[in-house]
């Protein structure tokens, strides 16, 4: 299993980040619906979180990845720049 670990310190704590890669059907299609309306679906190689979800994660991640352009960080309220490269 793939991972990844993004760490921070903040205030005196330490935080993380953990994603991993989980992988798509590769060629194989997933059989979606009911049996007699099945629709093949291909799903690609995507990566989830498997941190859960504080205020210092959400705010820290929220205040420095730009979800509109993907790599600059949004300058408001002091924010430190990340990027998200996980590919």
């Amino acid at each position: 299993m793939s991972v990844r670990r993004y760490a921070w310190r903040e205030g005196g704590s330490e935080h993380e980040l953990v994603v991993v890669r989980v992988p798509g059907t590769n060629g194989a299609p997933f059989e979606l619906g009911a049996s007699s309306h099945h629709k093949p679906v291909e799903v690609p190689d995507f990566w989830i979180g498997a941190t859960q979800v504080t205020r210092a994660l959400w705010q820290h991640v929220h205040c420095t990845v730009s979800w509109r352009y993907g790599s600059e960080p949004d300058a408001h309220d002091g924010c430190i720049g990340l990027r998200l490269a996980l590919a």
